[in-house]
């Protein structure tokens, strides 16, 4: 039994979004010189990304193009592959990968631009996801509440936290205040393409257990060595053929427990 395309695209386009996140970084330090918007500035459905995961996800699809998943129109809960799946299938039949669709005004949207400046920085520079970041935030955690702002300024605008900030602002907490000033002043520290890569590997090793196939280490590495490959940077991505298996299975896996609707 042949396999469906859309069950492979759907991994092999999110292995390739680790070029568009990383891409949207440079792009963030160009645009920052030219005085240009990245996204359109939308506050409240911003935020709304930090709760509202699966809203974010359906976005960035549509990003890609691919408003027609076929059996994987919700990509979310178990779904089972065929039958004689094989990785080498999906290495094959996989199309090459999609560029974004930018908007009319030559911007990304704003669900990329989220995923890309907030949600993998937060995973690859905390190890952990902006919902677990925001619910301690929103606690007063003031290290959470800062690492927040180094990632995202507009989170002060959320609530809890602007309410946090305003009690230590009455109470004139100047330590509090000059952590959170300090974080203010700090830019978003530049990702490099392995720490992109493997926070999108581990997209994709979720997304793989979901779909009812999980992969392990060296069937990862296949499907990036597939798109340098694509590229033309020679038989095997350069930066995870640095690592050992074991280096980049506890990479992979070293996060917290994937939440509820994570691809």
């Amino acid at each position: 039994m042949s396999v469906p395309h859309i069950q492979f695209q759907i991994l092999r386009h999110l292995a390739a979004s680790w070029i568009t996140s990383y891409g949207i970084h440079d792009f963030r330090r160009e645009a920052e010189r030219q005085q240009k918007p990245i996204a359109s500035a939308e506050l409240a459905k911003w935020l709304s990304f930090y709760r509202n995961h699966r809203r974010l996800t359906d976005g960035i699809f549509r990003s890609f193009g691919l408003n027609d998943l076929g059996p994987f129109d919700k990509p979310y809960g178990s779904a089972s592959l065929p039958d004689g799946f094989r990785m080498q299938d999906f290495h094959d039949q996989s199309a090459k990968r999609v560029e974004p669709e930018l908007t009319a005004e030559g911007q990304f949207s704003i669900e990329l631009a989220f995923m890309a400046l907030v949600w993998v920085p937060c995973i690859a520079l905390y190890g952990d996801y902006p919902p677990n970041l925001l619910r301690k935030a929103r606690h007063g955690d003031l290290d959470t509440i800062c690492r927040l702002i180094v990632v995202d300024k507009s989170v002060v605008a959320e609530p809890r936290i602007a309410q946090w900030v305003l009690e230590w602002s009455l109470a004139i907490d100047r330590p509090k205040l000059e952590q959170i000033g300090k974080a203010f002043q700090t830019d978003l520290p530049k990702l490099t393409p392995k720490q992109c890569k493997i926070t999108w590997a581990q997209f994709v090793d979720s997304m793989a257990v979901r779909m009812g196939y999980p992969i392990n280490i060296p069937e990862i590495r296949g499907i990036f060595d597939s798109l340098a490959q694509e590229e033309g940077l020679g038989p095997h991505d350069l930066d995870l053929a640095e690592m050992t298996d074991d280096a980049l299975y506890r990479a992979i896996r070293k996060r917290p427990k994937p939440l509820k609707d994570l691809p």
